[in-house]
């Protein structure tokens, strides 16, 4: 019996197969029990073989088990493994295609800033150049025009009167402004007094000077025409000046005023 156990096993056969004759070679052990009877030493060799079939009958099963497991697994057909990606981090995978848009954007956008800021600088300085030049040929042709013998022999007075009147200027305007926090006294009388001297003398250094820049003019008037611009831009300035002087002359008349109708006051109080 266990010559045909061992030829079962051996056979290349299914194991269902193998399970089934193993479940026949049982029963037929089991018949042979019931109809024949056996010597004490022979029972306990059948009850041997019995108990060895029995496990083997039971790890075949277990394989068999295992085996239609691992057939059904292997039978889910497999999927793309990029599309299984997609489909779990859809969210991710946007994000990351639009990081990776905008990133080759801003590449390229500032690429192209860069060359069209290198021919930009390009072009600047050309025009740089071509300011600079301009300008210097300006002031060449305004110093040939100042060279004129009937412009040589005035201007320079004239350049030196503007020199000094901004200075004087803002020195007469402030001594001006602060009439208003002097005492009401005799001094205060005579300091406002004072400032009137030097606003009429700045008025009349301003009416010399528009005088010799209107004189300067129609020199330069259709012949030298860059002097012609220079002194027609400067007579607008004398005339603001000239107004701040009137403004700056009612200012002390008033402060005048008032010292005096002070001092009056304390004068009949006393």
């Amino acid at each position: 019996m266990s010559g045909s156990v061992r030829q079962t096993t051996d056979t290349h056969v299914p194991k269902n197969t193998q399970i089934n004759s193993l479940g026949r070679s049982g029963r037929t052990i089991s018949d042979s029990r019931s109809h024949s009877t056996l010597a004490p030493s022979s029972r306990g060799k059948v009850s041997a073989a019995e108990s060895k079939l029995s496990n083997s009958i039971t790890s075949l099963r277990l394989q068999d088990k295992d085996t239609s497991s691992a057939v059904q697994r292997s039978s889910v057909p497999q999927q793309d493994v990029l599309r299984i990606a997609a489909e779990a981090y859809a969210w991710q995978y946007m994000t990351a295609s639009l990081n990776y848009a905008h990133q080759n954007t801003t590449e390229e956008t500032l690429a192209s800033l860069r060359d069209h800021s290198d021919s930009l600088a390009v072009e600047e300085a050309e025009v740089e150049d071509a300011r600079i030049r301009y300008e210097a040929e300006q002031i060449l042709e305004l110093c040939d025009e100042l060279a004129d013998p009937r412009i040589r022999e005035g201007f320079p007075t004239l350049f030196h009167s503007l020199s000094n009147l901004e200075a004087s200027h803002e020195k007469v305007t402030t001594e001006a402004l602060t009439l208003g926090s002097l005492p009401s006294n005799a001094i205060s009388l005579q300091k406002c007094n004072d400032v009137f001297d030097g606003i009429d003398t700045l008025e009349n250094t301003l009416l010399e000077i528009k005088t010799d820049t209107i004189g300067l003019t129609e020199i330069a008037r259709g012949k030298l025409p860059k002097l012609y611009a220079f002194l027609g831009a400067l007579l607008p300035l004398l005339r603001e000046r000239l107004t701040t002087l009137d403004i700056a002359r009612s200012v002390v008349e008033t402060y005048k005023n008032i010292i005096r109708a002070q001092l009056q006051l304390e004068i009949i109080c006393s």
